[in-house]
């Protein structure tokens, strides 16, 4: 009888949403193994119980056990989910994918999970500088575009790795992937794409391509961007290079008065181009200067 009670006490801790009593009493109830039935409900609800109360580490552990224990059970694809995002919960993003990759079917539940921890293990490389490990993991984060946010990230990343290594063309199609869907998904990452973006085509010197990047970067961001003034420089140089000198005066002449760091290459592109319209100039006594 007791046992029983703590099963019945445990749901009515649930309903009044009082989970940490909730947990005592079906620790109880599960030690009662003479009934199958009432032992594996309550052991389900003690794994449960420790996950939403953000015990990730000892839900893994009663998860594991009640798999290992009811193999048959009816919630079993529930805790496989609830085991797949605890793990990921839980920073053990290596355990969370070889589990998830190990299930022979995933529920659109478990490919969030697998989206999340693969690209959650794709950052944790990039920080460690580990690049080319880092896209590998991202490219599978994307393989499940379950969720937009985690398309977007993973996408804007792979063109930053892809960026440092110096591989710009494979860059481009990351940093338009996040741009798609930046808009739903994460505004802020728009015009960090735009700039990554811009500065692909710059190293490549599509500077035609670069123009536009750059442009819609510094037209969206604030001048408060750590990357403004230099967005502003870049746009000079791309207007520069395509002769579109009136611009490239301008923008080069905005560089200056924010200050930027590299206000005196400004400067001497700024000179360069103001020579060269003095040097077109005719005088009426037939002088050039």
């Amino acid at each position: 009888m007791g046992f029983y009670s703590s099963y019945y006490l445990g749901l009515l801790y649930l309903k009044q949403q009082q989970k940490p009593l909730a947990l005592t009493a079906f620790d109880n109830a599960r030690k009662f193994k003479s009934d199958a039935r009432l032992a594996e409900e309550s052991t389900y609800q003690f794994a449960k119980i420790c996950y939403d109360l953000g015990r990730s580490d000892q839900a893994i552990s009663e998860f594991e056990k009640f798999l290992a224990e009811f193999p048959n059970s009816a919630t079993i694809g529930v805790v496989k989910e609830l085991l797949s995002v605890a793990y990921v919960n839980a920073n053990n993003y290596n355990r969370a994918i070889e589990y998830i990759e190990s299930l022979p079917a995933r529920s659109p539940a478990i490919q969030r999970a697998y989206q999340k921890a693969t690209y959650l293990k794709g950052t944790e490389l990039f920080n460690k500088e580990d690049y080319a490990q880092a896209v590998r993991s991202f490219e599978r984060s994307l393989q499940t575009p379950v969720d937009l946010t985690y398309v977007a990230e993973a996408s804007f990343w792979s063109g930053e790795a892809y960026s440092i290594g110096k591989k710009y063309a494979e860059a481009i199609p990351n940093y338009e992937g996040a741009l798609a869907v930046a808009q739903q998904a994460n505004p802020n990452l728009l015009s960090k794409a735009r700039y990554g973006l811009g500065y692909a085509y710059y190293n490549l010197q599509r500077y035609d391509r670069a123009l536009v990047n750059f442009r819609e970067f510094v037209k969206a961001s604030p001048a408060t961007n750590s990357s403004y003034s230099d967005g502003v420089l870049r746009l000079a140089d791309c207007y520069y290079v395509t002769k579109a000198y009136s611009d490239a005066v301008n923008n080069y002449k905005k560089a200056i008065q924010l200050n930027s760091p590299d206000a005196d290459y400004a400067h001497l592109q700024l000179g360069v181009i103001l020579e060269s319209r003095a040097n077109t100039l005719t005088l009426p006594w037939n002088l050039t200067l």
